[in-house]
C-alpha cells in the first residue's frame, strides 16, 4: 500500500528542491514527520528514508543527465551536521474542484446545444527583432536551448528563420571573422498574395454602369453585378457595394425638383437676368405669398423609432396611413421686415356658393350694359372690314346674337371641385388680406413695394388684374414651375414638420390651432434667412441656363452670416 507525498528539502546553500517520493506506510511513521515540536534534527527525522533517495527507486534518477545530478544531493550526517533549521512543513494535497450539478431540464423543453469547441490558438507572430537575436546567437554557435530561453522562439522556428536568412542571401560567418549584417528583410514574413484585387477597369465598368441613367442609378449590387458580367468582368454583389462606398456612392432618397420644358427654362433665365444685380434692399420691396395643402394624421419628413424585431407591429409602432385626408388649405405671406396675415381655407359650403352667384349676377348686371357696348362696335368694324375685303358683298348666313359670356366681359366661375377658385381668392385673400397688407408696407416707407404671386389658375385669372389697378399696387411677373425662387416654399417644409414634433393630429380644429400658432410664433430672423438665399438661386439659375439641378438655400459659407 502506497500513496504520493510531497517533501520539500532544504539543503544548505542551494535553493529548495521538490521531489516526488513514493514511501511504504509500514516502514514510515508520519508522526515523525509532522511533529514540529521535535528537537531531533533533520537527519534523526528523516532516518527512516531509503538510503538510496538520491538515485531513486524506479528509475526515476537513471535516465537523467549528469548536468542535472550535480544539482540533486543525498541527505547525509556531513550536510545536515550542525543545522538548526527545521524541516519544511508538508503541503497537503490539494482537493478536486466539486463537479458543478447539471442544469434540471424542464419537460417538454428541448436539451441545450454543445457548446462550440474552443478556436484553435493563432500561431504567434515573432518580433523582428527577436528573429534577429536567434540568428545571430546561431551563427555565434550558441546552443539552440539558450537561444529558445533567451528569445522565447521555438526550436524549429530557430531553424527556419536560419535557413530563411541565408535563402535570401545573407552568408554566415567564415573562419576568418568576416560577417554579415543580418537585414530585418533576411528574416521577414513573405508578401501574402491574398484575394485577387479588382482591377481599375473593373471599377470604370461598374461606374459606367451605375452611372448609365436614372434607371441605372436604382439597380441593387447584384443587378449590377449581372450587368458586369456581359463585359466579362465577374464581381460578387458584396463586393460591388465596397467598390461603390469607396467611390463616395452612397443609397439616398431622390431629390425632388420640378419638370421644366424648354419654354419654362427660357422664361426662368430672362427673369433671372432681369435681376441679376438685385440688391438685398430691393428683395425687401417684395412680399412673397403662396399656399400650401395641409393633411390630417400627416408626418413631414421620414421618423423612426426604437423597437425590438418582434415589436414591428405594435399600435405605436405604426404609422397610419388614410385615404382622403387632404383637410384644408392654408395661404400666408411675408417680406424681409414684416409678418404679414394668414388665411385658413374652409370648404365651401351650399350657403357660399349661392352667395357667390348672387354677387356674380349683381355684378354682371351693372357692367352687361358696357360690355353689350363694346361687342357692338367690335361687330360693325368687322363688318366693315369684311365688306371691303370682298368688294361690297355682304356676309351671309345668321348674324350673331349678343350673349353675356365670359368672352365678353362678363363674370364667370367655371364649376369645379370646391377648391380655390379666383372668385374666392378675390374675396377672401386679395381684398382683405394682402392688397392692405400691401398697403401697410407702402406706408411704413417701402413705396416700391410688389407683391410675389405664382401662376396659380385663381392668381393669373385676368379679372385679379383689374383689382391690382384699382389699388395701385404693383404685381411682379412670374416664372412657371419656379417654387425655388419663391422664398416662402421654405416656410412650407419648416412649418410642416413644427406642427408634427409631437406627433400628428387626427382633430380638424387641433389642426388648424396648430399651424394658426405656429405661424405666429414663425422668427423673423428665419424669413429673413430665406430671403437672403434667393439671389444665391437667382446665379444658380443664371449658371445652369434656366434648369434647376442645384442646392437650394444661401451659398456655402454663408449659412450663419446675417445681412443687414
Amino acid at each position: 500500500m502506497g500513496f504520493n507525498v510531497c517533501v520539500s528539502i532544504m539543503p544548505p546553500k542551494k535553493p529548495p528542491l521538490v521531489k516526488k517520493v513514493i514511501f511504504d506506510v509500514s516502514k514510515l511513521n508520519i508522526a515523525d514527520l509532522v511533529d514540529s515540536d521535535s528537537d531531533s534534527d533533520t537527519e534523526s527525522e528523516l532516518s527512516d528514508l531509503p538510503s538510496n533517495f538520491g538515485e531513486g527507486d524506479d528509475g526515476y534518477s537513471n535516465g537523467r543527465d549528469s548536468d542535472d545530478n550535480e544539482e540533486w544531493h543525498e541527505l547525509s550526517s556531513t550536510e545536515d551536521e550542525g543545522e538548526d533549521e527545521e524541516p519544511a512543513p508538508i503541503l497537503p494535497l490539494p482537493k478536486a474542484p466539486p463537479r458543478p450539478e447539471p442544469t434540471p431540464i424542464l419537460p417538454g423543453a428541448k436539451s441545450p446545444a454543445p457548446l462550440p469547441p474552443p478556436p484553435p490558438a493563432a500561431p504567434k507572430e515573432h518580433t523582428i527583432g527577436a528573429r534577429l537575436r536567434a540568428v545571430t546567437m546561431m551563427d555565434d554557435g550558441e546552443a539552440v536551448t539558450k537561444i529558445t530561453r533567451v528569445t522565447g522562439i521555438p526550436r524549429t522556428r530557430v531553424y527556419e528563420f536560419h535557413a530563411r536568412a541565408r535563402e535570401r542571401g545573407w552568408v554566415e560567418k567564415t573562419k576568418s571573422g568576416e560577417q554579415m549584417i543580418l537585414e530585418p528583410h533576411h528574416v521577414a514574413n513573405a508578401t501574402r498574395s491574398g484575394r485577387p484585387s479588382i482591377s481599375p477597369e473593373a471599377i470604370a465598368c461598374i461606374i459606367k454602369v451605375v452611372t448609365k441613367n436614372s434607371t441605372s442609378r436604382g439597380y441593387s449590387t447584384a443587378e449590377i453585378s449581372k450587368k458586369i458580367k456581359e463585359s466579362n468582368y465577374h464581381v460578387a454583389p458584396r463586393t460591388v457595394w465596397k467598390i461603390l462606398k469607396a467611390e463616395g456612392y452612397n443609397q439616398c432618397k431622390l431629390t425632388v425638383k420640378p419638370g421644366l420644358q424648354d419654354l419654362n427654362k427660357k422664361e426662368r433665365l430672362a427673369w433671372c437676368l432681369e435681376r441679376e444685380h438685385w440688391t438685398l434692399e430691393q428683395w425687401r420691396d417684395v412680399i412673397f405669398s403662396d399656399e400650401t395643402s395641409v393633411q390630417l394624421a400627416a408626418v413631414r419628413g421620414k421618423r423612426r423609432v426604437w423597437r425590438k424585431p418582434e415589436e414591428q407591429f405594435e399600435e405605436k409602432c405604426i404609422r397610419r396611413r388614410w385615404k382622403g385626408f387632404q383637410e384644408f388649405m392654408f395661404w400666408g405671406c411675408f417680406t424681409y421686415d414684416k409678418k404679414g396675415p394668414c388665411h385658413v381655407w374652409k370648404k365651401q359650403s351650399a350657403a357660399d356658393k349661392q352667395a357667390m352667384n348672387d354677387d356674380l349676377d349683381a355684378r354682371n348686371k351693372r357692367i352687361e350694359v358696357a360690355n353689350r357696348r363694346k361687342w357692338q362696335k367690335k361687330q360693325r368694324e368687322w363688318l366693315k372690314k369684311w365688306i371691303d375685303d370682298h368688294k361690297g358683298n355682304r356676309p351671309g348666313g345668321v348674324r350673331k346674337k349678343w350673349v353675356h359670356s365670359e368672352e365678353n366681359g362678363a363674370f364667370v366661375v367655371k364649376p369645379g371641385r370646391g377648391g380655390i377658385n379666383w372668385y374666392r381668392y378675390q374675396k377672401e385673400i386679395l381684398v382683405a388680406k394682402l392688397l392692405p397688407f400691401a398697403k401697410e408696407c407702402i406706408a411704413a416707407g417701402r413705396p416700391n413695394t410688389q407683391v410675389q404671386e405664382d401662376n396659380a389658375p385663381a392668381h393669373a385669372s385676368k379679372y385679379q388684374g383689374e383689382v391690382y389697378n384699382l389699388w395701385q399696387i404693383m404685381k411682379m411677373i412670374w416664372p412657371a414651375n419656379s417654387p425655388d425662387l419663391n422664398a416662402i416654399e421654405r416656410c412650407w417644409f419648416w412649418m410642416k414638420k413644427e406642427t408634427t414634433k409631437r406627433g400628428a393630429t387626427s382633430s380638424k380644429a387641433k389642426l388648424r390651432k396648430r399651424w394658426i400658432k405656429c405661424w405666429d410664433k414663425l422668427p423673423q430672423k428665419m424669413i429673413q434667412q430665406w430671403i437672403e438665399a434667393i439671389p444665391h438661386h437667382v446665379a444658380e439659375i443664371i449658371r445652369l441656363k434656366g434648369s434647376n439641378e442645384y442646392k437650394e438655400g444661401r451659398k456655402k459659407g454663408e449659412e450663419k452670416k446675417s445681412v443687414y
